[in-house]
């Protein structure tokens, strides 16, 4: 099926558009290039965090600056007292920096009630959050 889409995909766009051959988009193909990695984002992660040196090194590569450290420290204060730990931190920074710039009050506290008023323990909440428990599914339904 894959094969067949990409071959109808190039050839929609090599009869019907010359245009979009035309890509207006940089593209480079270069593996030399290293991600530059924002030092202060990787202090704040490394040092006041404890994130490994790759998990911190990962997110500052993708990360340009926090807004506001107060508002992360708080954010990541409040979820350690509800027993989320660095590895379940790392992983959500991972697969979205952007969470180190979410309003506590407003997006993070009201998701985690919800999820405590179903019953959902706190390390249940954090395995969830961190995507730890879709990683368990994969696994047990490929053996």
């Amino acid at each position: 099926m894959v094969p067949i889409l990409r071959r109808d995909f190039v050839n929609l766009l090599l009869r019907n558009s010359p245009r979009l051959c035309k890509s207006r988009v940089p593209f480079s193909t270069s593996l030399d290039k290293k991600p530059t990695i924002n030092p202060t984002v990787y202090d704040f992660l490394y040092h006041s965090h404890n994130f490994s040196p790759e998990a911190a090194a990962e997110a500052a590569s993708v990360i340009n600056r926090i807004k506001s450290r107060k508002t992360s420290d708080l954010l990541f204060s409040f979820l350690e007292k509800n027993d989320f730990s660095s590895s379940h931190l790392e992983r959500i920074v991972k697969y979205n920096p952007s969470f180190l710039s979410a309003d506590l009050e407003k997006s993070v506290k009201p998701k985690i009630k919800i999820f405590q008023e179903l019953g959902l323990s706190n390390n249940d909440i954090a395995d969830l959050l961190a995507g730890v428990c879709w990683d368990r599914m994969l696994v047990l339904g490929s053996s």
